[in-house]
């Protein structure tokens, strides 16, 4: 691992570079990515730095952003860092895993063929298309595996001008492994229950003085402990290979390929007791945890295929330039089924529209049955191309040091859809045991205590065609066919000017232009054409005071927008209809102050936050032609808030990480809105004043490990706590021509987990134990507004690593 300058001489005063020569040398080059250099520096060459292996304070962490180059301690915002090491102790085998570690993400289960997965919220802020790897946009929805994930950040506050559209609550970038010159060779292999089996591979190897190749691989099936019929088996491979290694001009091409056939998880219904007006998971009232409501043929077959190039060029000792270009592929066949539909009932009910039949309330539970929602099975095919050129000049005028980033980001990403439709069977086959009992995909019962997970005869999967719809769940106006596209231009400077050693100021800006469309065929043909174009700009200032190496102090000021149309992968449908291409995008402004300082002569490190984020949205014009009206792209909300991590080394044995969150949301406005022209929008007091949904008010994480080796060599051991509150995910308020009363807040129990882990390592083997969920607690992963997903129960995971030693 190559190293950067340190914070104090990334502070030093530059001289003999003027703002003609900056500006030309930045026309010249059009924008790549420019880093500090002098003849006394070290070349910057990785996006990962560490100020020493052995150092756990991970504010010493380089960002890994071209266009925030500088460590996690100089960067006036919150960030949680997850590194590889607290990855390996924990077994961490998804994003989902590792983000586990940050307290203010909550994860969605996903509704609409969305994502039944790494659906993120950042301090309840959706953040689903706000990941990133190695600072380029991921563009897919799939589950992501870890095996090659270096390390994990999460940049939470203003981000706009940094990443783009989006970004309200912040974004999450993976560090990728990379080659290095140094042999080495790591494998590793797994065994749980829960019919639980993993094995990784990581080898480097140095093919010249200045060049190494790496490859990681993974195989796995895993099930999950206590959750009935899910499963996942896949495997992935990732190919990197690195020339200039160590000199001013390094080049780095990557694939990453994964593959993964799921059985999707949408976890259990909220249900209502009556007279009551919270309904939380049947599981809190009954129904075994471990019970699965799906089909046994459920599938989510997901394939991802990454090609990344990353050219670096350290062009004098003040200009560095770089460029960043990914193209990536993803094919996703997803069918699944959910139950979406329990309420309360004083006893059985057997031919009722109310939602569930004999209810779990009742005086025969044993005969509660759910109904299904949902929609059919799609087959998706996806792409996306993104190249980010930027430049960054360090210079001094005057005798005061400044730092300009200045760069383009391009991105084009196009999604094509196949829905499917379902074959019913006949009314005659006695299956339709809810509702109206009609020949309806809703009617079908699914009992909540003993599911049969074999479908019903007959209830298939096809194409559907105005010839063969009859008796299935289609109709003529059924969506066939739909293709979305969303195309990015943009433009980001940033400029950091330093008064002194100490004080600096930051400014910078990002301007998109985005244009999202929506091309959509019905199954009788009928086609439809929805646009939508925005220009975002998005603004970012803050004051930063930094009195010595291990003090950081801020104030920072941002702004960020999600236009409509900007979920062109991850959402059911990126633009809805005629409405929603005409509103505004949302817009989001936050504040933060905040404080990093280093404790213990730098081995401990401190990080503080305040902050408040308000989401406001413009108004949009009625289709009807009939003005202005107002009308939303969603509600608005504020968001308070507190954070706190320390992350290090306690003493010489013991190492440290924990962060605590503390989230005061609010709904400051909300309106309820017809769905078609003429629009017609009404205030919703019942739900102003209520909490944000998916935002628990206090979550906390700890995760620490002791160095044993004074009872025994190689022994070292460890554990962890996770927190969160419990919280609201919807509210459901009956609208007779307008608002009249709340009905129901649905909501998800807190969550508190211990885990817990033992390793030994003897010569170049490691042997561990892990236990997740220790105490076997009932707790939730991912939920929806209707739904919630158990938590793995009590899992135990034993794992043999061999790093043979190199010559």
């Amino acid at each position: 691992m190559l190293r950067i300058s340190t914070s104090s001489s990334s502070r030093r005063r530059y001289t003999g570079t003027s703002h003609a020569v900056l500006l030309g040398a930045l026309l010249a080059t059009t924008g790549f990515v420019v880093t500090p250099a002098h003849a006394d520096d070290p070349v910057v060459l990785g996006p990962l730095t560490v100020e020493d292996q052995a150092d756990k304070n991970t504010q010493h962490h380089d960002t890994g952003l071209n266009v925030l180059p500088s460590t996690v301690q100089d960067t006036p915002q919150s960030i949680n860092v997850i590194s590889q090491e607290q990855l390996k102790a924990q077994a961490v085998t998804s994003l989902e895993g590792a983000l586990k570690n940050v307290p203010g993400i909550t994860i969605a289960i996903g509704e609409g063929g969305t994502l039944a997965g790494d659906q993120f919220k950042i301090r309840g802020f959706d953040a689903k298309d706000d990941v990133y790897l190695d600072g380029l946009r991921d563009f897919g929805a799939y589950t992501r595996d870890s095996f090659n994930y270096e390390e994990v950040q999460v940049l939470k506050g203003p981000s706009g001008a940094m990443f783009g559209r989006g970004t309200t609550g912040g974004a999450v970038n993976v560090i990728s492994k990379r080659p290095t010159l140094s042999n080495a060779m790591d494998f590793d292999a797994f065994i749980g229950n829960g019919e639980y089996y993993r094995g990784l591979a990581d080898v480097n190897y140095v093919i010249g003085d200045t060049s190494a190749v790496r490859i990681t691989g993974m195989l796995a099936h895993t099930g999950v402990v206590d959750r009935d019929v899910v499963k996942s088996d896949r495997w992935g491979v990732a190919p990197s290979v690195s020339f200039g290694l160590g000199t001013n001009l390094n080049f780095t091409l990557s694939y990453f390929h994964q593959q993964d056939d799921r059985i999707p998880d949408y976890g259990l219904v909220v249900a209502q007791r009556p007279g009551q007006l919270i309904a939380g998971p049947v599981s809190e009232y009954g129904v075994p945890r471990s019970t699965f409501t799906g089909y046994n043929t459920d599938r989510d077959n997901q394939k991802t295929d990454m090609f990344t190039a990353r050219l670096n060029y350290q062009a004098n000792d003040w200009l560095t330039l770089s460029n960043d270009t990914r193209y990536a592929l993803y094919s996703r066949y997803f069918q699944y089924t959910t139950v979406d539909r329990c309420d309360f009932l004083d006893g059985i009910a057997t031919n009722s529209t109310n939602n569930c039949s004999g209810v779990i309330f009742g005086p025969t539970p044993q005969n509660a049955l759910g109904g299904i929602g949902g929609g059919g099975p799609y087959n998706q095919n996806a792409w996306g191309v993104q190249d980010i050129a930027t430049a960054r000049a360090d210079f001094s005028v005057g005798g005061f040091k400044n730092q300009l980033i200045a760069g383009l980001d391009w991105s084009v990403q196009d999604n094509d859809k196949l829905f499917y439709a379902y074959h019913l069977p006949s009314l005659a086959s006695g299956i339709y045991t809810i509702g109206t009992q009609t020949q309806a995909r809703g009617n079908i019962g699914i009992s909540l205590f003993n599911p049969t997970h074999t479908p019903p005869a007959g209830y298939t999967p096809f194409i559907p065609t105005l010839a063969t719809i009859a008796g299935s769940t289609a109709t003529g106006s059924t969506v066939l066919h739909t293709n979305g596209v969303g195309t990015d231009y943009a433009f980001f400077a940033t400029e950091r000017f330093w008064f002194d050693d100490a004080w600096s100021v930051i400014g910078g800006f990002r301007y998109d232009d985005y244009m999202a469309s929506l091309d959509s065929t019905t199954v009788a043909l009928a086609a439809t054409n929805l646009k939508s174009h925005n220009s975002l700009f998005s603004p970012r200032a803050s004051l930063v005071f930094e009195p010595t190496e291990d003090q950081t102090y801020y104030v920072s000021w941002g702004k960020s927008a999600i236009p409509q149309g900007t979920s062109i992968v991850g959402a059911g449908t990126a633009i809805s209809n005629v409405t929603t291409q005409l509103l505004q995008p949302e817009k989001a402004e936050t504040f933060e102050v905040g404080a990093k300082v280093g404790l213990l002569d730098g081995a401990l490190g401190f990080s503080g936050s305040l902050f408040t984020v308000r989401k406001n949205n413009a108004l949009h014009f009625d289709p009807s032609g009939s003005g202005l009206i107002d009308a939303q792209s969603g509600d608005r909300e504020r968001v308070n808030g507190f954070e706190a991590s320390v992350t290090g080394k306690l003493a010489d044995d013991w190492d440290i990480n924990v962060a605590y969150t503390y989230l005061d949301s609010t709904i400051t406005y909300d309106q309820s809105c017809t769905t078609s022209a003429p629009l017609k929008c009404v205030l919703n007091t019942f739900t102003i004043g209520m909490p944000v949904i998916f935002v628990p008010k206090n979550a906390a994480t700890l995760w620490t490990t002791f160095d044993l080796h004074e009872l025994a060599p190689g022994l070292s051991a460890g554990g962890g706590i996770t927190y969160q509150d419990a919280m609201n995910v919807r509210y459901t308020v009956d609208v007779t021509g307008a608002p009249t009363k709340l009905t129901r807040i649905a909501r998800i129990p807190e969550t508190f987990t211990v885990d817990a882990y033992a390793a030994y390592q003897m010569d170049t083997v490691r042997f561990a134990l892990n236990v997740q969920n220790l105490f076997d607690d009932l707790y939730y992963t991912q939920s929806f507004g209707n739904r919630g997903t158990p938590g793995p129960g009590r899992t135990f995971i034993f794992s043999v690593s061999w790093a043979p030693e190199q010559p």
